[in-house]
């Protein structure tokens, strides 16, 4: 019984833990997405929600890099779901 009294408290620190770090890691990956909100915004030169090989290259140079394993349409022009999918995928590889 006495165990269980104490256990009862360490593992609801372990979830008040837990939930914390996932907190924390749901507004870091929210930063991520707002700054890549920002330079996808900032790449688009023409406004027209879509980045082709040259604004990419000029204002994204690491998508630019990955352009055809990104754009796995091939449509020639990368829309910002496109480099989140492709992100996405890449995290869930690892």
């Amino acid at each position: 019984m006495f165990r269980l009294i104490l256990s009862l408290p360490l593992g609801l620190l372990l979830l008040a833990s837990a939930v914390e770090i996932r907190a924390e890691d749901d507004t870091r990956q929210q930063r991520i997405l707002d700054e890549l909100q920002q330079r996808f915004t900032q790449a688009d030169t023409n406004h027209d929600g879509l980045l082709s090989r040259e604004e990419a290259e000029t204002g994204m140079p690491r998508v630019y890099k990955r352009y055809d394993a990104i754009d796995t349409d091939k449509k020639g022009a990368l829309s910002l779901e496109d480099i989140t999918d492709y992100l996405a995928q890449q995290r869930g590889k690892r």
